[in-house]
């Protein structure tokens, strides 16, 4: 190769790889979209879910740290691991209400499966979640 074309190539491998690292650091960036559900609210819980809540419940009835989410609002409430019963409601004993649930994420607590850190949540963020934590059938 010339010596007069090796700048030019270097420069055009360099603006290349560039390109590559933005779309990397862009897609690892970029919180991950709601399922489409057509109610922006609820696909914004889903993404809050996502980044805050994914780590330790699944939206199935699966437990992993902690119960899975699924059928949280519907009769009987999510499905525990065995041996568990909160008799349909949360962990702390309150019924499973919008309130008495964004009181439980924000306090947190220890319980009979195990221990749940409190998380910071503004309210918009916790309507958010909640309305997708409503959408979770078993």
């Amino acid at each position: 190769m010339p010596a007069a074309r090796r700048p030019l190539v270097i420069l055009l491998i360099g603006v290349g790889l560039l390109a590559v690292a933005g779309v990397v650091a862009m897609l690892l960036l970029v919180p991950p979209k709601g399922g489409g559900s057509g109610d922006p609210l609820v696909d914004r819980g889903e993404s809050i879910y996502r980044v805050r809540c994914m780590s330790c419940h699944a939206t199935t009835t699966a437990s992993g740290i902690g119960p899975g989410l699924a059928g949280l609002y519907q009769p009987g409430g999510p499905v525990l691991p065995s041996g568990v019963d909160y008799g349909g409601k949360l962990p702390n004993g309150e019924p499973i209400t919008d309130e008495a649930l964004g009181a439980f994420i924000r306090q947190g607590g220890s319980f009979q499966i195990g221990t749940m850190v409190g998380v910071p949540i503004t309210d918009e963020e916790l309507r958010a979640l909640i309305a997708y934590m409503r959408t979770l059938e078993k």
